[in-house]
């Protein structure tokens, strides 16, 4: 709580406008910053310790962490996911017993709850599309790309600000919402050395204990919990399963972003 409310109220922001070494004093920031630096999501210095008792200061930096929830120069942040995770809706959602209470259902008839869901979407999703446009060069000869299920429309406006002379088509059908890759994907005419690209985590097979398999097994957790029944993330033997029962050859990891993997499926001649 004290985390988010410090986002919420630019403190970190305040920090980084004053550069790159800044360091501030409470009187410039909030007095939570302690808390904050016991988990180096701050730095925490003691200035002129030596004048005299009552007249030491602490002043304050960023952290490594911090950067995460600043906007970046493209404009997102985590500072709307941690909001969102905050939020008394989901928490809702995430202890309710009932079989048909999701997110989904609470963005459509709450209209405050929609607005933030979609804000943190719009973040999450510049994030990681920015990432991927930094390691996948898998756009650099393709011509069309189509978005299946694209909402509204981030991750086709960040990839074709990159690549301008991609056409960017956003397939948003609302009967999709909830099917899985191979109900879309059998529905989705291929070109010849046509490719579907999927952006997904992926749960080991044996879990293990570094922090990937961490956040990834926290993920799915909250997927089943938040999203809907059944939801989950799935193995890479799942992924494989799901391919061929839809008719695909083959899929190729090609790199991993934030955790999430950018997969391509590849069609049977």
């Amino acid at each position: 709580m004290v985390f988010n409310s410090v986002v919420k109220l630019n403190v970190l922001k305040i920090i980084a406008r004053a550069g790159t070494d800044a360091k501030l004093s409470p009187s410039q920031t909030v007095s939570q910053m302690p808390m904050l630096a016991s988990y180096s999501v701050v730095t925490s210095y003691v200035v002129d310790p030596c004048r005299g008792f009552g007249q030491s200061q602490r002043v304050y930096g960023l952290g490594p962490v911090a950067k995460y929830f600043v906007n970046n120069e493209n404009g997102a942040s985590r500072g709307p996911l941690l909001d969102l995770l905050q939020d008394k809706i989901l928490k809702g959602v995430q202890h309710s017993i009932g079989p048909t209470t999701c997110i989904y259902s609470n963005t459509e008839i709450n209209i405050k709850f929609n607005y933030k869901f979609n804000a943190t979407m719009i973040h999450h999703t510049k994030l990681v599309v920015q990432r991927i446009l930094k390691s996948y060069e898998g756009f650099e000869n393709l011509k069309t790309l189509v978005d299946v299920d694209g909402g509204l429309d981030i991750v086709l406006r960040v990839i074709t600000c990159k690549h301008s002379n991609l056409k960017g088509i956003n397939y948003d059908l609302s009967s999709f919402r909830n099917k899985s890759y191979s109900r879309i994907a059998t529905r989705l005419p291929l070109p010849v050395n046509g490719k579907v690209i999927a952006v997904d985590a992926i749960l080991p097979l044996n879990p293990h204990n570094s922090l990937s398999n961490k956040h990834t097994t926290q993920v799915d957790l909250f997927i089943l919990a938040s999203y809907h029944p059944g939801g989950k993330e799935r193995t890479e033997q799942e992924f494989l399963a799901l391919a061929i029962e839809a008719g695909f050859k083959e899929i190729r990891k090609v790199c991993v972003c934030y955790d999430s993997w950018v997969m391509e499926f590849y069609k049977r001649n």
